[in-house]
């Protein structure tokens, strides 16, 4: 017998899971999370070991959110936190090291920091 070991591919879009509030919605001025746990065309979870750097994302437009961070929590699960700065209608992408990952992406709503008297 052979040993062979299979190893994931790129994320799909079909079989990775996005979750956490900041996924879709955030309030300007306030620190706004969500997790990514890609996997891959045939639903096998990509480890952090796969990816040569951790992916990052982009907002569109951009110039308008502060203090992006991304890490790993060990199980293939990638944590993002960000900070938008400006309310408005944004698209959220995922890049590997600099290339957008094809049919990744969704729609955020930055909405205007809430003020109490």
């Amino acid at each position: 017998p052979i040993a062979l070991t299979v190893y994931p591919w790129l994320p799909s879009s079909q079989n990775s899971m996005v979750a956490g509030l900041g996924a879709s919605l955030a309030i300007a001025g306030e620190s706004a999370q969500f997790r990514w746990r890609p996997r891959d065309q045939f639903g096998n979870l990509i480890l952090k070991a796969t990816f040569p750097t951790l992916p990052q994302f982009s907002f569109s437009p951009a110039g308008r959110i502060a203090a992006p961070s991304v890490a790993s929590d060990g199980d293939g699960t990638i944590i993002a936190t960000y900070l938008a700065t400006v309310g408005g209608e944004y698209f959220l992408s995922v890049l590997l090291p600099g290339t957008s990952v094809q049919g990744t992406g969704w729609n955020v709503t930055v909405t205007a920091s809430v003020f109490s008297a």
